[in-house]
């Protein structure tokens, strides 16, 4: 059996290897730890310029944008890693820039008409004035997100993390500086976002594309784009919908309170979501594109997955079993200190999420898995399932005239449950449950946040 400072050895053994999972997960790792901690000391100064309305706004600004920056991709970016030489890749690279150009024109179109009805719907009529933003942002997120499928294709993983450390500085110090400047105005998140995506192209441009530019010249050859399209219909028609549910299932939530409530009270809860999204954005974000990579290696050279991906989900579930108590035991003392008195309703809205942290963050990964191992099929499933199964749980809410605090807690109650299915339903599918590693790690997770928050109650 191996020492401790046998496996401690055998790590850093790893962290040397180049390529490695390791060692490309520490780099992106770190990366992200950096922004992780940038925003936790920004965070508190931004909270006390901005209202929550300003973070209810921005909220539903990134919820549209996250809906319609998907789909004029069509997924195609997740095809850039399968594509076997250099010509296929620059193919449906510029046949996805195409169709990012045209389905923009159709949303600039549909907002030009419909866009004081968008608004209503969702209590956001201040956004009325700015709608063009939501224009700029989609075309801004999806272009960023292509060129960051185009940087794990390439195992540019320090170009990625320098990357998204320098949007994520950048986009903090832009809310801080427009609102100082702007005493708190309620659009000063949205356009810190639109000038961090702006330096996010440019720093790519600089140490990523440099004169590989002309990949990024749309094909406007309908032959081209119908061979692609016809070769690579998988993603468009089965993993474009099964991702525009996830995405959809994500925003729903936040969907229901701007329609339910008012956007003052999703601002409370965007500020909270966010915070308990700091470990997911961390783990997850992190480590999905590394393992999709090594799952897909491994699966070509005919190696079984099972045993690193139960390692992995033990490790993940082990880490959320220490951080989740310290959550709920921590937060309402340390929101109360650092965030200041417009925001005395968020320690009771990230208890009650707390416990979603871990089945996101394994969910994530997971389903990045069942797409590198071309189980497309069933990923819809599950997530047609996921979508369906919350939008009862909100009808019911409606139907039962629940307050905010009670709609909450169905939601962590309903999302972690089906969330623990779901994930059991992809292990078992990729026979990671053969060895019964997981019950320990699950029993240590629920029982340490049950009796937690049975303590601060």
């Amino acid at each position: 059996m191996k020492s401790f400072n046998d496996y401690l050895v055998g790590i850093a053994k790893l962290l040397k290897t180049r390529g490695s999972f390791v060692q490309n997960f520490s780099i992106v790792f770190g990366g992200k730890s950096l922004a992780v901690i940038l925003g936790i000391f920004i965070t508190p100064i931004l909270a006390r310029i901005y209202s929550p309305e300003a973070y209810g706004l921005y909220a539903i600004y990134f919820a549209l944008v996250a809906n319609f920056s998907l789909v004029i991709s069509l997924r195609l970016p997740m095809a850039f890693i399968l594509a076997t030489d250099e010509q296929e890749f620059k193919t449906i690279l510029k046949v996805t820039m195409s169709f990012v150009l045209y389905l923009t024109v159709l949303i600039l179109l549909m907002f030009l008409l419909w866009r004081v009805e968008i608004f209503d719907l969702f209590n956001a009529k201040k956004l009325n004035s700015v709608w063009y933003v939501i224009i700029i942002g989609t075309l801004l997120h999806a272009i960023t997100s292509m060129l960051g499928s185009w940087n794990v294709r390439e195992k540019a993983f320090k170009v990625s993390t320098t990357v998204a450390l320098s949007e994520a500085t950048t986009i903090k110090a832009s809310n801080l500086l427009i609102g100082i400047k702007t005493a708190g105005n309620s659009f000063g998140l949205i356009i810190g976002d639109l000038i961090g995506k702006i330096v996010n192209l440019i720093f790519q441009f600089v140490f990523f594309i440099r004169n590989r530019s002309a990949y990024l010249i749309p094909c406007f050859s309908f032959k081209l784009q119908r061979e692609t399209l016809s070769k690579h219909w998988k993603y468009p028609v089965i993993l474009l919908p099964t991702s525009w549910i996830a995405v959809i299932s994500n925003n729903l939530v936040i969907f229901y309170i701007t329609y339910q409530f008012d956007i003052s009270i999703l601002g409370e809860f965007s500020m909270s979501s966010s915070l308990i999204l700091i470990p997911v954005n961390l783990i997850a974000n992190s480590s999905q594109p590394i393992l999709m990579q090594r799952m897909v290696e491994l699966n070509n050279d005919d190696k079984s997955i099972a045993i690193p991906l139960v390692k992995y989900v033990s490790t993940i579930i082990y880490g959320a079993a220490i951080c989740c108590p310290l959550i709920i035991l921590l937060s309402e003392p340390l929101i109360s200190v650092f965030l200041g008195d417009k925001w005395q309703n968020t320690p009771q809205i990230i208890e009650v999420l707390s416990p979603t942290l871990l089945f996101q963050i394994l969910f994530i990964s997971l389903a990045g898995v069942l797409i590198a191992l071309e189980k497309k099929e069933r990923l819809f499933r599950l997530q047609v399932i996921r979508l369906l199964t919350l939008s009862v749980l909100f009808v019911t809410s409606n139907l039962l005239n629940l307050d905010f605090y009670q709609t909450i807690m169905v939601y962590s109650v309903g999302f972690s449950l089906l969330s623990f299915v779901l994930i059991l339903n992809i292990l078992k599918s990729i026979d990671a449950l053969k060895s019964n590693q997981l019950i320990w790690p699950f029993i240590s997770f629920i029982s340490l946040c049950s009796i937690t928050f049975l303590i601060t109650r």
